[in-house]
């Protein structure tokens, strides 16, 4: 089905903009918390290891560059996922509905994943008796989960929106005179 309009009673070229642009921003800021993050890590990794005992300093020096591999992926995740967040709206502004398809894909991908992930998560919690957690983890992820297909949603109408508007034009021009 076909939405004809977003949240708020906005066109659906508003509804992928302002998407585009709040996942942006999202992304920017994710990056600078992370980039904060690793800054303050090297702090406290350096007191940590004035600390260690002699035989502690091999795995806080372990534990260190997985942390630091981890935020390095982290942040070049949320470069990636800027980059879609460009994309879309790119292709909002431009009404180019490849651009848009793009994200569409990424996004259904990244949901999957998460849902699965999710799902591994409330299995696990329910095996080690963590019942309220569980159901907290539940919640939380079927909201998100469902927010995020609505907004995959509004980009794939009016992609197909585009999509129709193109067809009239090319048919118009395949036309013999």
């Amino acid at each position: 089905m076909v939405l004809s309009e977003c949240c708020c009673g906005c066109t659906l070229r508003t509804g992928c903009l302002i998407i585009g642009i709040m996942q942006a921003v999202w992304e920017v800021f994710c990056i600078l918390v992370t980039l904060i993050t690793m800054l303050n890590t090297a702090s406290i990794s350096s007191s940590f290891f004035s600390i260690c005992k002699n035989g502690m300093h091999e795995l806080c020096e372990t534990s260190t560059i997985v942390l630091y591999n981890s935020l390095g992926a982290s942040i070049a995740v949320h470069l990636i996922l800027l980059a879609f967040a460009a994309s879309l709206i790119y292709g909002t502004v431009k009404e180019k509905g490849c651009f848009l398809m793009v994200w569409v894909v990424w996004n259904c991908i990244c949901c999957t994943i998460t849902g699965i992930l999710n799902s591994v998560l409330i299995i696990w919690l329910f095996c080690i008796f963590m019942i309220g957690p569980a159901f907290g983890v539940l919640l939380a992820a079927a909201v998100v989960l469902g927010v995020w297909i609505y907004l995959i949603r509004v980009v794939s109408s009016f992609r197909f929106n585009i999509r129709m508007s193109e067809e009239p034009i090319k048919e118009m021009a395949n036309r013999k005179i």
